[in-house]
């Protein structure tokens, strides 16, 4: 039974991945790319599977938990996909992208056992930590193409 739990998982998690990058072919954000969700200038935000791992690095998750999480990450992508579908200018969406993701990651400590939630911790703020670098890279990036006579977005 729990090898079968880990195969759905995989096969949802690749179809997940499949569609949520067609998706953001089809569906950039207006203004420029958005730091993080379907039209991402994130990285690991474009491997779901990849930030869950990180979330859960060093954690041993029963398969109650996982369910759980999975459960989670399958709203939280829906949610995601809407917020994607409004257009909204970058910084709104960022703002919006966060709010969601804090309340994610906040549904998700509440899965995790007392022991369990002092690396849970250590983790998100690790990825917050992160995003935020590689946010301010793309910010970079965009002012010096904006001197250079590129786009004037910003991520």
């Amino acid at each position: 039974m729990h090898d079968a739990i880990r195969v759905l998982a995989v096969v949802a998690t690749a179809l997940t991945v499949a569609t949520t990058a067609a998706h953001a072919q089809a569906s950039p954000v207006a203004g420029g790319v958005a730091a993080c969700g379907l039209g991402t200038a994130i990285p690991d935000c474009a491997n779901p599977p990849l930030v869950r791992s990180r979330l859960f690095d060093g954690i041993e998750l029963t398969a109650a938990q996982q369910a759980a999480v999975d459960s989670i990450t399958l709203r939280y992508r829906a949610l995601n996909a809407a917020l994607q579908r409004e257009n909204l200018p970058v910084d709104a969406h960022n703002a919006q992208f966060d709010a969601l993701r804090a309340r994610q990651i906040a549904d998700k400590r509440k899965v995790m056992t007392a022991a369990q939630r002092p690396r849970f911790d250590a983790n998100a703020d690790s990825l917050r930590m992160r995003d935020e670098q590689l946010r301010e890279e793309a910010r970079r990036r965009a002012a010096e193409r904006e001197k250079q006579g590129g786009r004037t977005a910003q991520p």
